[in-house]
């Protein structure tokens, strides 16, 4: 199997389903207990907002992965997933704006469920 590569410092090759080496990074930090999250990947898309502080924004993937290290962007990021597997991942400059961002997803998803106001 071949893997995809891309732009991001030290990336060796990531799975199809990424964009990048940094989505799957963000991909596998967002899957941390604790991360704030909201929607079904089998129906809505499942949304997850972290923050990637300036101090940590290396990340070292698993030795069954490579174990290589890549550099991830510093900011607040919506790492989204749909029903296919493909997993993507969006940037904000600030806490406020992905926020927001995440909220909509949140509203969106409850008027799906049926949870509306």
């Amino acid at each position: 199997m071949s893997l995809g590569t891309c732009f991001t410092i030290g990336c060796v090759g990531h799975l199809g389903k990424y964009d990048s080496c940094e989505v799957e990074a963000l991909h596998a930090i967002s899957l941390d207990p604790g991360s704030e999250t909201t929607g079904d990947v089998e129906a809505h898309g499942h949304f997850t907002l972290i923050e990637i502080p300036e101090a940590d924004r290396s990340y070292t993937f698993e030795p069954h992965s490579g174990g290589h290290t890549i550099e991830i962007e510093a900011g607040w990021w919506i790492v989204a997933g749909n029903s296919q597997g493909f997993v993507s991942a969006d940037h904000y400059a600030t806490e406020e704006e992905a926020r927001k961002v995440f909220a909509e997803e949140e509203a969106r998803y409850a008027e799906w469920l049926g949870e509306e106001d």
